[in-house]
This record gives C-alpha cells, structure tokens and sequence, in this order.
C-alpha cells in the first residue's frame, strides 16, 4: 500500500487549537467549516474503503515520514517512508523565465500551491498585510497555484486582498508555467507558508534549492520535510 495525504486527511484539516498568529477573518473560518463538512463523507468513505482491504496488505510506503507514521497509526503492516525524489541540481538547471528573475527591485514573498482553505492564502494576505505595514518600502506577495472556484475559497482570497486594498500588492496568479515558477523562486525574497497541511511540501526543498529563507506554519509534513534547516 502506497499512501499520500488522504490517510490522515480529516484529523490534518481541522483548525489548530493554538494558531501563533491568531489570525483569520470570520468569513474565512466560515467557509473552512463548510469545506471541511463536504470533504467529511469523501473522506469517510475513503477511511472505509482503506479499512476493508487492509487484512489484504502485506507491506506500506509512505511518502514522507508523516504519511508513514499516519500508517502505523491506522494499523497497516510493515510501515516504511521512502520520500520523494527530488533532484535539486537538475531543478537548478530547468530553463526559466529570465524577464521574472530579474525583477529584483522589490521585496518579494512567494507561496506556491492550489488556492484551497487548507493552504490558508487569505490568512497569508493577512499576514503580509501587517508585514508590509513594519517593512515600510516596497513589497508584493506572490501567489501561484491552481483556483478552483467550486471550493469558494478563490473568490474569498480575492476579496480578502480587495479589502485590506493590497490588488496592487498581491499578485494572485493562478496556474503558471513551471519556467515562471523558477524565475520567481529566483526573485523572491522569503518562501511563506501557513498551511495546515502538507503531505510531504516539495515547495519548501524547491525555495531553499534557490536559497530562499523560508519561514513555514509547523504542521503535519513540514517539520519532518524541513528538519533542522
């Protein structure tokens, strides 16, 4: 049995009970609470369907020490992590787009990720929103990821970013090529990331190959994926 994050996904997508920066607007937690209540039968059904087969497995591979250590918990035999293989100097090598790299003259934070209530961008607006107002000079938060309006939470980004007046700050991008991706690991400034949940957290291994500081939410994979670094 090979596991990603589904395992353990309805005990990793529940709110913190200590969030550090304790911030986060009511309409934000409102519309978490509804996507976490339609993701609840998906995800039972899936724990059922795990459940039933695991008399039949006979060994378990997870994708990161947190997946494996999710395994033991649900009870699969013979439990071992074998991360993600990531080549860090051919990711250096990968072309990229020269024109985004060389932006440099403004202080650049970057998140890269689908935009759903679990990666917490609005929260991340927020947060940039008081950042900008201690840095005091020029500054854009950069948003890459895939926006599915199904979920809502696209639009709530969107009006997050709308009301705290920062549509010429925040750069909410949507889908992009893996060649900008690149050049904006080389522009940026600081790797954020306030998600409640990673499986494993490839953007958080791509931004340090690239030198990026990176300051990360300490939540299910992330401590295991960054170690001591």
């Amino acid at each position: 049995l090979y596991t990603v994050s589904m395992t353990v996904l309805s005990d990793a997508l529940q709110p913190p009970t200590k969030d550090p920066i304790s911030i986060g607007s009511p309409g934000e937690r409102t519309t978490v609470a509804r996507g976490l209540t339609s993701l609840s039968s998906s995800v039972a059904k899936l724990q059922k369907a795990s459940n039933s087969i695991k008399s039949l497995i006979k060994g378990s591979i997870g994708d990161s020490l947190f997946n494996a250590l999710a395994l033991k918990k649900s009870g699969y035999p013979n439990v071992e992590a074998i991360p993600l293989l990531i080549d860090l100097d051919e990711l250096r090598e990968k072309p990229y787009n020269e024109a985004i790299a060389e932006q440099k003259g403004i202080y650049t934070v970057l998140f890269t990720g689908r935009v759903e209530h679990n990666k917490r961008q609005a929260v991340l607006v927020e947060a940039f929103s008081e950042f900008r107002k201690l840095y005091g000079g020029p500054c854009r938060l950069v948003l890459p990821g895939k926006l599915d309006s199904r979920t809502g939470y696209p639009e709530l980004v969107g009006e997050t970013i709308a009301a705290l007046g920062l549509q010429e700050q925040v750069v909410l991008a949507g889908h992009i090529a893996d060649e900008d991706l690149l050049g904006w690991y080389r522009a940026c400034n600081l790797y954020v990331s306030l998600s409640v949940h990673e499986g494993f957290g490839v953007p958080l291994l791509e931004a340090m190959a690239f030198d990026v500081p990176v300051v990360a939410y300490s939540a299910t994979a992330v401590p295991y994926t960054l170690g001591g670094a």
